[in-house]
């Protein structure tokens, strides 16, 4: 019977195939990315004086708040008067 000698080197080549054979599926797998699309525009409301007036109270600074607020808990015409298309810029 003969005995195989196990170098060092041979046990490290024979041990680094074992490994990358086990290891090659692991590197042909695609990578997992979630999908490209359009995020939805979270303040998408309706086209009226009063959601323009929503939008205007939820993306303004303190006196928009505070203008907006107020028309918003008031009249049709409050909506109108304060509606973004009749304030200055």
């Amino acid at each position: 019977m003969q005995t195989i000698f196990w170098s060092r080197r041979r046990l490290l080549a024979s041990l680094a195939a074992v490994t990358a054979v086990a290891a090659a599926p692991l590197a042909w797998t695609p990578v997992a990315r979630a999908a490209e699309t359009a995020t939805p525009d979270p303040l998408t409301l309706p086209n009226t004086d009063r959601a323009k007036v929503v939008k205007a109270w939820m993306t303004g600074g303190r006196a928009t708040k505070a203008a907006a607020a107020d028309a918003l808990f008031g009249t049709d015409a409050d909506i109108q008067r304060s509606s973004p298309k009749h304030c200055r810029r």
